[in-house]
């Protein structure tokens, strides 16, 4: 071994063992530059099976979160529907014991006028008449044959309705009033029962309200008592109508303003005169409605 040494490094017998020393200080050296390598490698993949680990952790909760609002959502819905079942149930029964076909008295003209309030939950057709589910009817209101009222309206006293309406749900017509001049706004100053021998003026808390024949009226209008909508207006969603709207006008906005008319003022007044929703249903089926100017040829013929 020495002679080898010897040889390869040509170094004398004295630096011979100095040689060996470093050759095994270099060995020692790279085998702990390996032994490192090996250590970062296992950390390596020990951090990697972590990180892999908290990506599985995260999803697993994730996927728990989802489900548990998954099934509070279901929950909640579940009550919901029962509850709206309920109140179903128990209007049904009260519906039961007013006799709800009776509620109302048929006109000469084929109109109906309500002798009754009612708030029904089911939907109500009489002479082409449709009132559909939980829609609240005061007593008294009149209502011409071939109109519809959407869920969720609400007919208040004093109205009258035209035939062939179209009026969408969420619709309040007659919205009546509150003194604004007196010493309170509440209804117990005005309301004979609360004192009945008052010496207070007598006030009304509604005027009488007209929706025209072929009005067109659309979601969450509000129509305030006292007001006449024309023949053939149409009351845009969310307009709160506060004054007289004009035959064939088209409205809008809070309050209610004319943006435009449908026809033009010869068309419009022969309309008027013509007032083919009074016509027996079966010339008005044949009629051509999607042309007007054809429509009032016909008509007037």
């Amino acid at each position: 071994m020495l002679k080898l040494i010897k040889n390869i490094f040509s170094v004398t017998n004295e630096n011979t063992h100095k040689v060996i020393k470093l050759l095994g200080l270099k060995f020692k050296f790279y085998s702990n530059i390996n032994f490192l390598k090996i250590e970062n490698n296992i950390l390596k993949n020990i951090t990697d099976n972590l990180n892999k680990q908290l990506v599985e952790l995260d999803n697993e909760i994730s996927s728990i979160k989802n489900k548990q609002l998954v099934e509070l959502d279901n929950e909640i819905s579940s009550i919901k529907n029962n509850q709206l079942v309920k109140l179903s149930n128990q209007i049904l029964s009260v519906e039961k014991k007013q006799n709800i076909n009776f509620v109302f008295t048929e006109q000469p003209d084929e109109s109906i006028t309500m002798t009754e309030e009612i708030t029904s939950a089911n939907q109500f057709n009489f002479n082409n008449i449709e009132i559909f589910p939980f829609c609240h009817i005061q007593k008294g209101v009149n209502i011409g044959k071939y109109t519809y009222i959407h869920s969720f309206s609400e007919v208040d006293l004093g109205v009258t309705i035209g035939r062939y309406c179209s009026i969408s749900n969420n619709v309040l017509i007659g919205a009546t009033m509150h003194q604004q001049s007196w010493g309170s706004t509440s209804p117990f100053v005005y309301d004979p029962l609360s004192k009945p021998n008052s010496s207070r003026k007598n006030w009304l808390i509604y005027k009488n309200t007209e929706i025209g024949n072929d009005v067109w009226i659309g979601a969450h209008v509000v129509i305030k008592t006292g007001v006449k909508i024309g023949d053939g207006a149409i009351i845009g969603s969310g307009a709160i109508v506060t004054k007289d709207v004009p035959p064939y006008a088209v409205v809008v906005g809070v309050p209610a303003k004319i943006i435009r008319f449908r026809f033009n003022n010869e068309i419009i007044n022969k309309l008027l005169n013509l007032k083919w929703w009074n016509l027996p249903k079966e010339k008005i089926i044949n009629l051509p409605f999607d042309d007007v100017e054809l429509l009032i040829k016909e008509l007037e013929q």
